[in-house]
C-alpha cells in the first residue's frame, strides 16, 4: 500500500468554493469507501484541508493522479492539491480503522 499526504488550497473566494462543497464532501466520502483515503481534516487555515490517501503499489502516482483530477474542486476550478508521498513509520495500523 502507497500512502500520500494530499493538501488541498482553495484558489477561489469561500463563495465560490461553497458551490462545489456538498459535492467534493461526497466525493471524499466515497474514497472511504472505496478505502483510498484514510482521514480528512480541514487545516488551521479556512482555505485548506488535509486528505490521506492510500492505494495500490502498482500504479500508485496514476491512481493518485485520477483521485485529485475527479475531486468537483478540481474539476470546478476553485481548489488545487499539492500530493506528497508519505511513509508513516508509526501508527499504520490505525489507519485502515
Amino acid at each position: 500500500m502507497a500512502y500520500a499526504i494530499g493538501i488541498l488550497r482553495y484558489r477561489r473566494p469561500l463563495e465560490q468554493v461553497q458551490e462545489h462543497r456538498a459535492a467534493h464532501r461526497a466525493y471524499i466520502s466515497d474514497l472511504h469507501d472505496r478505502r483510498h483515503r484514510r482521514r480528512w481534516r480541514p487545516l488551521s487555515s479556512p482555505c485548506s484541508a488535509g486528505v490521506i490517501f492510500s492505494v495500490p503499489d502498482d500504479g500508485a502516482q496514476a491512481t493518485l493522479d485520477a483521485l485529485v483530477a475527479a475531486d468537483p474542486h478540481v474539476i470546478g476550478s476553485v481548489a488545487q492539491y499539492e500530493v506528497l508521498g508519505w511513509n508513516p513509520l508509526f501508527g499504520e495500523e490505525r489507519l485502515h480503522t
